[in-house]
């Protein structure tokens, strides 16, 4: 997935199936998030097993109550592994924090709005 954004590039966004730690629950499946970040002052590419696929899945569900007009409030999305957190606003923008060393305090933050909240849902949907 191609994000481009004001002032900065994330040139790859991607997401796929990493180890099934179980063959019965649906919880135990990882997948492996790439991110590849460029601009004039900043660079930064990694991939890491981090998100569970029910943590996609919410992910996915709370862009798609927002793009629907059904977010009742500003939602923080938080995930077992800390290299990621996301808030979803009522408002139809989501910011983006990637914690560059293991949920330290250094963080790399971006914002999508509306067209490319809807990218990113639709690709969710076809990755998960």
């Amino acid at each position: 997935m191609d994000l481009k954004l004001e002032h900065c590039s994330v040139s790859e966004f991607s997401i796929k199936k990493g180890k099934n730690y179980s063959h019965d629950d649906l919880d135990c499946r990882w997948y492996d998030i790439t991110f590849n970040i460029k601009n004039k002052y900043f660079s930064f590419n990694e991939t890491h097993e981090d998100l569970l696929q029910s943590e996609l899945w919410e992910i996915y569900h709370t862009l798609n109550k927002c793009l629907n007009n059904k977010l009742e409030k500003d939602k923080n999305l938080f995930f077992i592994e800390p290299t990621l957190e996301m808030v979803v606003s009522m408002d139809k923008w989501i910011d983006i924090r990637i914690y560059l060393y293991d949920g330290e305090s250094d963080y790399y933050s971006f914002t999508l709005y509306e067209e490319q909240m809807i990218r990113l849902r639709d690709y969710l949907k076809e990755a998960i």
